[in-house]
């Protein structure tokens, strides 16, 4: 009895933990053409379930790109480097109506707060770029 009962208590755990392995969203292109390295990166899933990905991205001077997964792929989300300089500690959401922002600690502003939104073509500022008193980090 206690055989049978390790016997199957072992292939539970084996079911358990083969059942929780990773798998890569989409095809293995996310990395390729400018983008070599992303850093600081933050995810948000809209209504329709659909990823957007905002990161650091090295090869544009590290500045902020966003991506989503769309089709099968993905597709950069306005242009990619849209910041004024190198992002760090990013935080993407969208708010209620659907329109999508980044925050971001932005080196093109002495380190300070910067929020964008993305307008449906382009990224714009939201008041004013590095509007904090002083540097900010961990932005959400």
């Amino acid at each position: 009895m206690k055989k049978t009962l390790l016997i199957a208590l072992g292939f539970c755990v084996s079911l358990l933990a083969s059942a929780q392995t990773w798998q890569p969203l989409g095809p293995n292109d996310f990395n390729q053409a400018s983008l070599t390295s992303g850093t600081y990166t933050s995810i948000v899933i809209d209504g329709s379930g659909i990823p957007y990905l905002l990161f650091s991205d090295g090869g544009n001077s590290n500045k902020a790109t966003v991506r989503k997964f769309y089709n099968g792929r993905w597709v950069t989300v306005g242009t990619a480097g849209f910041s004024a300089g190198a992002v760090y500690h990013t935080s993407i959401a969208f708010d209620g109506s659907g329109t999508l922002y980044v925050a971001y600690q932005d080196a093109g502003n002495s380190n300070r707060a910067t929020v964008m939104k993305f307008d449906g073509s382009s990224w714009v500022v939201v008041g004013t770029a590095g509007f904090s008193a002083g540097s900010a980090a961990f932005t959400s």
